[in-house]
């Protein structure tokens, strides 16, 4: 089932609406393109899971290199912090389509994989041994009976919701990409199945709960991800398990992965990003604002680099003070864990960004162009032991000084 979207502006997106034009945004397409490659290289392929997490990062690079060249195309005007972004797909965004497509249209069974605005959406992000910048998914549906397009997701603290696909496109995301099964009929019955279920436990009054442990389990309580699988494997009888190359947890911050409740051992976890790997569906479009890139960019950065001085020892964090009193070694809770983690780091993240977008400001006077997600990185090392970072983690509950770690994260 197919409906093209034609309201608010977002009619046809064709392949001549971006933002930009010229030989500079054939060099945007270029890079898409070779991205593209890249991820029909990896569904292809039988990889190791560390060649797998080296292709997913490189993937994530990419995605930050075009971030840089769209930020420049747009003469590097920023949105402010608190600003939302422009309807995702509408002419306000920059839409790349896979060169396999025409016109860009919506189906039922469309998955779109986003990229939140709040701090836990950024550590969703970035905590897995593949950072990817994304942080959420949904599917889109569309009922025959008011011939109205549908998303259904699942939110934490809300659980199972649905929305008009119009407030979905408004909600000002900065990032959104949209991928497509080849069978619309299974890809539509996935989505019926996941709306149906959804639309009955809302009429009982209750929605299907969040899943509060972040590793595969039933469709008793689902996160957004495992909204998703359930929809695909019920449709297919069984045969189709998403998703292809998982994500994994406790390579890349095994100290972290303990702390959160987890075996010191790498885990496969169900992710809304491991949709970008997904060999059973195809990229159809992504959209993005290129005047919000760097503004999550650098919270990637911050929310990075503090989970690696977490990880290293250099900088401290109560974690015993997260653990349950029912299991204190499970991973029931570790959602909840993670929760609270991100809300300790909201503050760190809002005041930091402020100081390196002041760098960045000092680096595009002088260069022309912004900070890379390496510059940023590299210029949160050099202040990590001064005296306003140290100020502003001590005043979100951690602990800048190396003793402290040691004794409650190992």
């Amino acid at each position: 089932m197919k409906l093209a979207l034609s309201i608010l502006s977002l009619v046809f997106v064709s392949s001549s609406v971006f933002a930009v034009q010229g030989a500079a945004t054939s060099s945007l397409k270029d890079m898409f393109n070779a991205r593209l490659k890249l991820r029909q290289q990896f569904i292809s392929g039988q990889l190791s899971s560390e060649d797998g997490v080296k292709i997913k990062a490189q993937i994530t690079e990419s995605r930050y290199n075009e971030d840089l060249l769209g930020e420049a195309l747009e003469g590097n005007q920023r949105r402010p912090l608190d600003q939302k972004s422009p309807p995702a797909f509408s002419v306000g965004q920059t839409t790349i389509l896979n060169p396999n497509v025409k016109t860009l249209s919506f189906q039922s069974g469309d998955v779109l994989m986003v990229r939140g605005l709040s701090t836990i959406s950024t550590t969703i992000a970035s905590i897995t041994d593949s950072p990817s910048g994304f942080s959420h998914s949904l599917i889109i549906y569309l009922n025959p009976a008011d011939q109205k397009m549908y998303t259904i997701e699942a939110l934490i603290g809300k659980g199972t919701v649905i929305m008009p696909f119009e407030e979905t496109l408004n909600e000002g995301l900065p990032h959104m990409v949209l991928y497509r099964h080849p069978d619309a009929a299974l890809a539509n019955q996935a989505a019926k199945i996941i709306y149906e279920r959804a639309t009955a436990a809302l009429q009982a009054g209750q929605s299907i709960p969040y899943a509060t442990s972040l590793t595969f389990e039933g469709y008793e309580k689902m996160t957004c991800a495992q909204l998703v699988r359930m929809g695909f494997d019920l449709a297919s009888g069984g045969t189709l398990k998403m998703p292809s190359f998982p994500s994994t947890l406790g390579g890349r911050y095994p100290n972290i992965a303990a702390a959160l409740g987890f075996p010191r051992t790498v885990i496969p976890l169900e992710w809304p990003a491991d949709f970008d790997s997904q060999k059973d569906l195809e990229m159809i479009a992504e959209t993005r604002d290129f005047q919000a890139t760097l503004n999550f960019r650098i919270k990637d950065q911050i929310i990075l680099s503090l989970l690696d001085w977490i990880e290293q020892g250099v900088v401290g964090h109560d974690f015993s003070k997260m653990l349950t009193s029912s299991n204190q070694s499970s991973s029931e809770d570790s959602l909840k864990k993670m929760t609270r983690l991100a809300g300790q780091a909201d503050e760190v993240v809002n005041a930091l960004t402020t100081q390196v977008l002041k760098a960045n400001d000092q680096q595009l006077k002088k260069t022309g162009r912004n900070m890379s997600a390496s510059e940023i990185k590299n210029y949160m090392g050099k202040i990590r032991q001064s005296s306003l970072v140290e100020k502003v983690l001590q005043a979100s509950g951690f602990s800048p000084k190396p003793a402290s770690c040691q004794k409650v994260l190992m």
